[in-house]
């Protein structure tokens, strides 16, 4: 089953000489909600059978982060947010996100999510203390997080590297102590040290019914779509200077045309995803021992169980490519043959 939230924290590269656009980060099926640039980025995705919103809290100042809404039963809102809090936190950007967690703890819905990387080492989740003392930003944090009745529930390690003690930095806050369940800690993505995260949450939630139109050009009446085209004045339709109403008008034209003499059919959105066709039998190995190589390195947290992490990760990620190059290629080779299946996968990539 696809989840239905995905939050995701420094989406942005440290060092980038040009600003990545919003529609790099599409995904089939999701609306994407992506924090203004400036930091290094918080994400979410909300899965398009559920009604969202893009929201505000506080301010708007703080840069990492995101917001939104999504309709639940009896018209209800679940607030979801995504934070990140850089290690090297500015005085004025920690004022305002604290400012900003009040403000999420007051926000008007009935129920309340907040995810991130929140960079507090010095918390203890399990006992509810800090080490440090009165002023530090932990303490301040920890503090602001008891005022607004919140409750946080990653009770293990989230990032670990060899040689340094394990914390729990990525956190997950709901207003409600029974909304979460079965909270797991999974292999990280890619080259990344902290855990994924996976967990349900007990909110009944209103699907919204999404369809999409699906063109049978095979089935086409290409004569009448002629002569449809050949009736139309497009010196008329063209005379404007400005290039973006001459588009408009033609692309309008095309639409009339194809929605006349193409025959269409309507679809769930929400129908079973389809297995990428690039994902082979040996990605799938490599897949299942790097999970293994991982599951194994959390229990001992051996410097040798994580070097054979490593390895079994960039293994991985070399077959992935591997996989991916050969199946563009081998769609390249037939593309002649079969033109259809290449641009299906050419407008799978290229979607906004």
């Amino acid at each position: 089953m696809e989840p239905q939230i995905i939050a995701i924290t420094e989406v942005y590269p440290k060092n980038i000489s040009t600003a990545a656009l919003e529609t790099e980060f599409h995904i089939d099926n999701y609306q994407c909600y992506l924090s203004a640039p400036g930091g290094r980025g918080a994400l979410l995705y909300i899965h398009n059978t559920l009604e969202s919103m893009d929201v505000v809290v506080g301010c708007g100042i703080y840069v990492d982060a995101v917001w939104c809404t999504v309709t639940v039963n009896g018209g209800d809102k679940l607030l979801v947010g995504c934070v990140y809090r850089s290690p090297n936190i500015s005085a004025s950007d920690e004022e305002q996100l604290n400012d900003m967690i009040i403000q999420a703890s007051s926000f008007k819905a009935s129920h309340k999510l907040i995810m991130g990387d929140f960079n507090h080492p010095d918390i203890d989740w399990i006992t509810g203390s800090c080490c440090r003392g009165p002023g530090h930003s932990a303490v301040a944090f920890l503090d602001i997080v008891n005022d607004a009745f919140l409750f946080q529930h990653c009770l293990e390690p989230t990032h670990s590297r060899p040689g340094r003690v394990p914390n729990t930095l990525d956190l997950v806050f709901t207003d409600e102590e029974e909304m979460i369940g079965d909270l797991k800690y999974i292999t990280p993505l890619g080259k990344s040290q902290h855990v994924i995260i996976h967990f349900s949450l007990t909110c009944r939630t209103r699907l919204k019914e999404t369809t999409a139109t699906v063109y049978r050009y095979d089935k086409a009446d290409y004569n009448g779509m002629y002569s449809y085209l050949s009736a139309v004045n497009w010196d008329a339709l063209m005379e404007s200077d400005q290039v973006n109403t001459c588009w408009i008008n033609f692309e309008e034209k095309l639409k009339e045309a194809r929605d006349k003499f193409v025959p269409s059919y309507r679809i769930h959105s929400n129908r079973k995803k389809v297995r990428p066709l690039w994902l082979n039998s040996d990605l799938q190995k490599a897949v299942k021992i790097k999970k293994e190589e991982y599951s194994r390195y959390r229990k001992s947290r051996k410097p040798e169980d994580y070097t054979k992490y490593k390895l079994a990760r960039n293994r991985t990620k070399c077959e992935l490519r591997r996989s991916i190059r050969q199946y563009e290629r081998c769609l390249a080779k037939e593309a002649k043959k079969n033109p259809k299946a290449f641009y299906k996968y050419v407008n799978s990539k290229t979607k906004s």
